[in-house]
């Protein structure tokens, strides 16, 4: 349940955002607007709430990155020991905190892609609003 969750707020979001910030210009400078509301606009203990999620990203592909690392070694101490049920019951958990890892770190990717595509875009906004004021 917490990795769907997890999945759900720090994938899906990121993923829908670059999308459709990606979409032609009028539906583009909605989208560039409603990130700038949601995004830079809400605070999460005196931060943005898009560094909070990149913080919360960061610290997440850590913990997995550790957890994965951990199950590394027990499946490596068990298969030393010769205990091959334990082995394998290691190689699972090895690989469903690798898949873990890997989701955690498409997410911050997707985070980070978000935020540079967003300040490209509103960039292109203002040299736009600068060429017609011309």
């Amino acid at each position: 349940m917490y990795w769907f969750a997890f999945i759900l707020a720090f994938m899906v979001i990121p993923v829908l955002l670059v999308l459709l910030l990606l979409l032609p210009d009028p539906v583009q400078r909605y989208v560039s607007h409603l990130v700038d509301v949601v995004l830079f606009k809400i605070h999460i203990f005196s931060t943005k709430l898009i560094y909070f999620v990149i913080v919360v990203s960061v610290a997440s592909f850590g913990l997995s990155l550790r957890h994965q690392l951990g199950s590394l070694h027990t499946e490596l101490v068990a298969k030393q020991a010769g205990q091959l049920d334990s082995a394998k019951g290691a190689r699972c958990t090895r690989w469903r905190d690798e898949r873990n890892m890997y989701i955690c770190a498409l997410s911050l990717t997707m985070w980070l892609a978000l935020l540079r595509i967003h300040s490209l875009t509103k960039e292109v906004g203002t040299l736009r609003r600068l060429a017609k004021a011309e």
